[in-house]
């Protein structure tokens, strides 16, 4: 496969960060092959609440990150999310983000940006 680079792009908005239940922030279909992922974003709320943010496929989770936000509402950019990944078939590649359930409540993500560059090995 030739090397080829897809992005998506969250939607304009923020979207919900549910408590102790994964959110999708953006989606990128992908065939079979081999892919280097990188992911950022923001979310924002109070109260202390931790944010955890994932890179994953259906089956596999490919990269984690976090933020913490403040006692007073806040914007925080998450830390940039990286990973490889290798498919056999086609499969969909989310950002997922949720609130911990030791720090309930919800909190909004937005901006947030997947890329996925196809490389010819993983090693």
């Amino acid at each position: 496969m030739p090397s080829m680079a897809l992005v998506a792009n969250q939607t304009p908005g923020a979207k919900v960060v549910h408590n102790n239940q994964r959110s999708e922030m953006v989606a990128l279909t992908l065939p079979a092959g081999n892919y280097a992922l990188f992911a950022s974003g923001t979310v924002e709320g109070s109260d202390s609440r931790s944010v955890h943010c994932f890179i994953e496929t259906t089956t596999t989770t490919v990269a984690t990150s976090g933020a913490k936000l403040e006692v007073k509402p806040v914007f925080v950019p998450v830390p940039a999310l990286f990973g490889v990944l290798a498919l056999s078939a086609a499969d969909t590649v989310r950002v997922n983000c949720l609130v911990s359930q030791f720090t309930p409540g919800d909190a909004a993500g937005f901006g947030f940006r997947l890329m996925a560059v196809s490389v010819d090995a993983i090693g």
